[in-house]
């Protein structure tokens, strides 16, 4: 008897297929897309942005320093950095729209230079609805398992 693939309707970017789901990819394609827009001009030149896998093997652990939350004014900068921060990492994620784990969770915290965070964001998705195969996502988090 042929083996049923159900499908699921998941949250899905276009990062998602640039990385194939490999966390260290995603953080390899944060890097790479914050260069470039920091190049372009759209991005706090002052930022310093370190990204690496968590050592769960679950989360991306964006940190950003350099920025500040003094005043209005800059921790309107700090915000639209963690906002872009997060935008570029869920593009990357796969979450299943029942409510099902995601590939990965994204952890980004702006600190102050004596390492306290003063600003973040924590998990969330956006993207476009496509149905991926179910029996994918279940190996994954099969595999993420064993690493636990």
């Amino acid at each position: 008897m042929a083996r049923q693939v159900l499908s699921a309707l998941c949250i899905v970017g276009d990062g998602y297929f640039t990385t194939r789901g490999s966390l260290p990819a995603v953080s390899v394609h944060v890097a790479e897309i914050v260069r470039k827009l920091r190049r372009q001009g759209e991005f706090p030149p002052g930022a310093l942005v370190h990204v690496d896998v968590g050592p769960n093997g679950y989360t991306l652990d964006v940190q950003i320093e350099g920025l500040s939350g003094n005043t209005d004014s800059d921790l309107a900068e700090t915000l639209a950095a963690v906002r872009t921060l997060s935008e570029i990492a869920s593009e990357a994620n796969v979450i299943d729209i029942d409510g099902a784990e995601p590939l990965f969770l994204p952890r980004i915290l702006a600190v102050s230079p004596d390492g306290v965070p003063f600003a973040g964001a924590v998990g969330a998705s956006i993207g476009e609805i496509r149905p991926m195969i179910s029996g994918r996502r279940r190996a994954r988090h099969r595999a993420r398992s064993r690493h636990r």
